[in-house]
């Protein structure tokens, strides 16, 4: 448990108990970490952080498939021309 203190934010309590913002709000049923009272008694979640799971790639379709494709064409056509002008 916490009791919020005159000047602290939601962000840096979450941050003094190593614990994400979200999981602060999430445990403590806040929807707008920027309205904290002073006095304020919060919960503290004991639960290990959350992972962050890893931003996917995105998949090129459209119009920025085919600039790929001319990409990869171009390169392999300098590459051959470098071999012809260098004998490599």
């Amino acid at each position: 448990m916490h009791t919020v203190q005159p000047g602290e934010t939601l962000w840096a309590i979450a941050n003094r108990y190593g614990v994400t913002l979200q999981e602060l709000m999430l445990v403590n049923a806040i929807t707008n970490p920027n309205i904290v009272y002073v006095g304020q008694v919060l919960r503290i979640p004991r639960f290990p952080p959350t992972p962050v799971p890893p931003t996917p790639t995105p998949v090129p379709t459209g119009i920025a498939q085919r600039v790929a494709r001319l990409e990869t064409q171009v390169e392999e056509l300098t590459r051959r021309v470098r071999r012809l002008e260098f004998g490599r």
